[in-house]
């Protein structure tokens, strides 16, 4: 395997941003996964790529030094803040600190093609544009060069992203060792198809929005709920949202019909972290005997793996709520933190249908699950109702008998 082939590729394009002579670029597959290309008429052979890329070289930057990493169950106390936040909004929170520090936050944002890239946000009023998950994976662009400049500048940084983007940063910088420099892996599964979404976006507007493109799209809008969150898209004149199991492209996601082959192999799916800091969503914390129950708004999983994150945690910590937790008490509903993603046995039958005959053609395969009882009630009869079931009633039980 080399730095521009193989199924180990993340497409991180730490190897783009640090060739000396711009002979690599990074171009996109029929499922819209990019990968690099070299122009061996630019190309000096120095072998610059091959020595940086965390494809191939691993182990430099996954040891934190000696920090023993601690693990949270946490939210936002700021109501809106994890209302508009797909988790507890731990990750609001933490950009704010570095905002109101004049620093920089870098993050995935949709541009006005409805293209996930990397952006850089610098102002209070820019933030919501990076909140919130994105279930693709971003064009990270010169944002490596970017944080670069602006450390260079003694200015904070914060970057966020998956833990093969934080890594391809790592590699591009050389070191990690910065007290401005701070860095936020989210917990993902994988990351699915580009050209998928692009195409499930078509099947959109064409159903839904009588032609109208999208100007707005939500893979976790919390409106019934964190845990039934549901898919969100807007047009100018129309809105389409759907249950998350109930919407394709969602469902297709969460088998992992059509993640990046890497993402079958992670290296990064493991308990030990390579960022400062680790985001999820704390899936199952009410299977626990914790002090504070919010009535399904959205619970984030931290974990602080250097000395670094301690310190940001720290500056947030009187704006959230925060328990400390074992680790033990995740894995059970985050299995990516001991093992990568299974490939289905029906990815290859789901992704020949695609190629041949697009996105409509692939989802006769898919057999989406019918609604719950429970879930009924919540679309039909409101939160209320479904909250007192699901929520609050096992809760009461749970209070007066000791048993979960």
């Amino acid at each position: 395997m080399n730095c521009i082939e193989g199924k180990y590729c993340t497409g991180c394009g730490a190897c783009a941003a640090i060739c000396p002579c711009n002979a690599i670029i990074m171009n996109s597959d029929e499922l819209g996964f990019k990968y690099p290309h070299i122009n061996k008429d630019k190309c000096a052979e120095c072998d610059v790529c091959q020595k940086i890329c965390p494809a191939i070289n691993s182990k430099p930057f996954m040891q934190v030094d000696d920090f023993s990493a601690t693990t949270y169950a946490a939210w936002s106390k700021d109501k809106k803040l994890q209302k508009n936040s797909s988790s507890g909004g731990i990750f609001g929170e933490m950009a704010e600190y570095i905002l109101k520090d004049n620093g920089i936050v870098f993050g995935a944002a949709f541009n006005s093609g409805m293209e996930l890239q990397h952006i850089a946000v610098k102002s209070l009023e820019e933030l919501p544009r990076i909140l919130g998950s994105k279930y693709l994976q971003s064009d990270i662009n010169d944002s490596y060069l970017s944080v670069k400049q602006y450390l260079s500048e003694n200015k904070k940084v914060l970057f966020s992203g998956t833990a093969c983007q934080v890594a391809g940063l790592y590699a591009f910088l050389g070191s990690r060792n910065n007290p401005n420099f701070f860095t936020v892996d989210i917990l993902c599964h994988g990351v699915p198809s580009p050209e998928i979404f692009r195409q499930h976006l078509l099947y959109i507007e064409n159903k839904y929005f009588n032609g109208e493109k999208a100007k707005e799209y939500f893979f976790r809008n919390k409106t019934l709920g964190w845990k039934n969150y549901c898919t969100l898209a807007k047009s100018s004149n129309y809105k389409y949202r759907k249950l998350f199991y109930e919407d394709y492209f969602m469902h297709g996601f969460l088998k992992n019909y059509y993640l990046r082959e890497s993402c079958y192999h992670c290296q990064y799916a493991k308990k030990q972290r390579i960022a400062d800091i680790t985001l999820g969503d704390f899936w199952g914390y009410e299977q626990h005997d914790y002090k504070k129950f919010n009535h399904d708004r959205g619970a984030s999983l931290i974990i602080v793996s250097s000395m670094q994150g301690k310190l940001i945690f720290d500056a947030i910590k009187e704006h959230i709520w925060s328990q400390e937790v074992s680790i033990e008490d995740c894995v059970k509903y985050n299995p990516i933190l001991t093992s990568p993603s299974n490939i289905p046995v029906e990815r290859d039958k789901i992704l020949t249908a695609f190629s041949q005959a697009g996105w409509v053609n692939a989802i006769k395969f898919f057999k989406l699950p019918p609604r719950t009882v429970a879930v009924k009630a919540l679309c039909c009869g409101g939160r209320f109702i479904y909250s007192f079931f699901s929520e609050i009633l096992p809760w009461l039980k749970c209070r007066l008998t000791g048993k979960h």
